[in-house]
């Protein structure tokens, strides 16, 4: 990894630089998106806790009214 990787260098080396940099991209690339949809998740529960929440106030003040 120390030598500098040029185009059209036509070797071992410089395509498995290639390969192992688009693997790596694709790594980061699925950890994003598994993040992204992990987050998407507990924004949803967390809308649907906050309705919840909402709506039990609601029937735990009309079950105190008479």
């Amino acid at each position: 990894m120390t030598k500098k990787w040029r185009f059209g260098r036509e070797n071992e080396d410089s395509r498995s630089e290639v390969i192992s940099l688009f693997q790596r991209i694709f790594e980061v690339h699925n950890r994003f998106s598994l993040i992204s949809l992990f987050y998407e998740e507990l924004r949803n529960q967390r809308v649907v806790g906050k309705y919840l929440r909402s709506s039990m106030f609601c029937k735990l003040q009309n079950k105190g009214d008479p």
